[in-house]
């Protein structure tokens, strides 16, 4: 165990005993903050001890206040830290699923890369529907976005 986590630990314990429910995650960078605050260096003159009472009690002081918004930011922050995916993710998943979507057309697409006649039209309105699909242009039966592509 870290020594700051035994710390952690009494500001905790102190928010409990307030009747407040703190997560560990919440009182660790809620404590971590308090040490860079600037105050914190003049009671450094002081026994470690002293200090670190000190510092627990204004911890556990600041986090028992309900509404106050540096706390509701922290909240909030961690929140998303933890319930959000990343953009990098969002957009592979959406890749991922429109890959699937359009393999099965590029393969056709793909396999009758020979044919000639009667075919050709319908092989070129499967490119078009391709290149809507892929690029995220909209309806691939929309006859003004074909004739848009097309032209």
């Amino acid at each position: 165990m870290l020594p700051e986590d035994k710390y952690i630990r009494k500001v905790i314990q102190g928010c409990s005993e307030l009747g407040v429910q703190v997560s560990e995650e919440l009182a660790s960078v809620f404590f971590k903050c308090w040490l860079l605050n600037p105050n914190v260096k003049n009671l450094q003159k002081q026994p470690l001890k002293n200090t670190m009472d000190r510092i627990i009690d204004q911890c556990v002081q600041r986090l028992s206040v309900h509404k106050d918004p540096a706390i509701l930011c922290i909240k909030m922050q961690l929140l998303i830290e933890h319930d959000y995916k990343s953009r990098e993710f969002i957009i592979n998943k959406v890749n991922e699923e429109n890959d699937q979507k359009i393999r099965p057309l590029l393969n056709e697409i793909l396999e009758n890369v020979d044919h000639t006649g009667n075919k050709m039209s319908t092989y070129y309105q499967k490119i078009i529907q391709f290149i809507i699909l892929s690029n995220y242009m909209g309806d691939p039966t929309s006859p003004i976005l074909i004739q848009e592509i097309s032209g």
